[in-house]
């Protein structure tokens, strides 16, 4: 399930660094019950790895950067999405939603103009093809360092795949077909603020061949690489 969360921000400045305002007010969106304390607080894990199972893009629309103030200056309104394959924190940040009318991007209060439930297209080609909407970021923790890869690495290709399996297995208790992913373009490479951290990340096309029905609502609904609950890795469908 995915939203298109419409944002009224002609005429507004929002921080640069929103990303962590915007996973914030979703949490605050799901509401406090054990469910989302818990997804908030530990998620699911498999292999050591924590998954959220959600994914939020950039907020999009045409801005222009004021670097004085650090801020993005909005020409027209705009919008971000929210996925997850687990349709219960979707209800919630809709009855949120429809309750109220003002939501916070930091210290600015910025009105909702609705939501859009967005039907993802799950018809299978030989190559499906997604493109990036908030940037991919792939690292490896080395000796307390952090390593990131490059979309032209052989590894940055494997960690996809193996983080879309680890994805499957959480939601369907069994492994996929066997699927290939290859980078089709590196956009732009971008070093992304979020809190007290900064990610190198990348816009990037994909293609993904041998994809089934589950498959691509997986990644159209959990995203791709790391830190998806925190904005990265959220895709479109070409």
């Amino acid at each position: 399930m995915r939203l298109r969360i419409k944002l009224a921000l002609a005429g507004k400045e929002i921080p640069l660094n929103y990303k962590h305002y915007v996973q914030s007010l979703v949490y605050s969106m799901m509401g406090m019950s054990d469910k989302f304390t818990q997804l908030h607080d530990v998620g699911n894990i498999i292999e050591n790895r924590k998954y959220k199972l959600f994914v939020i893009s950039d907020i999009l629309g045409h801005f222009k950067i004021n670097n004085e103030t650090k801020s993005m200056a909005f020409l027209n309104n705009g919008y971000f999405e929210l996925a997850s394959i687990d349709e219960d924190i979707l209800i919630e940040v809709t009855n949120y939603l429809n309750l109220n009318r003002v939501i916070h991007i930091g210290k600015v209060l910025v009105e909702h103009n609705g939501y859009d439930v967005l039907s993802p297209r799950l018809e299978v080609k030989d190559v499906v093809e997604f493109e990036s909407i908030s940037p991919v970021t792939i690292y490896q923790t080395e000796e307390n360092r952090t390593i990131y890869l490059e979309p032209e690495s052989h590894e940055f290709i494997e960690s996809i795949k193996q983080n879309i399996i680890n994805k499957y297995l959480l939601v369907y208790e069994r492994y996929p077909v066997e699927f290939e992913i290859k980078i089709i373009q590196t956009k732009r490479k971008r070093l992304v603020h979020f809190k007290h951290s900064f990610f190198v990340t990348y816009d990037i096309t994909i293609g993904v061949t041998n994809a089934t029905h589950e498959l691509i609502d997986l990644l159209l609904c959990t995203g791709i690489g790391s830190k998806n609950s925190m904005g990265f890795g959220m895709l479109k469908r070409l």
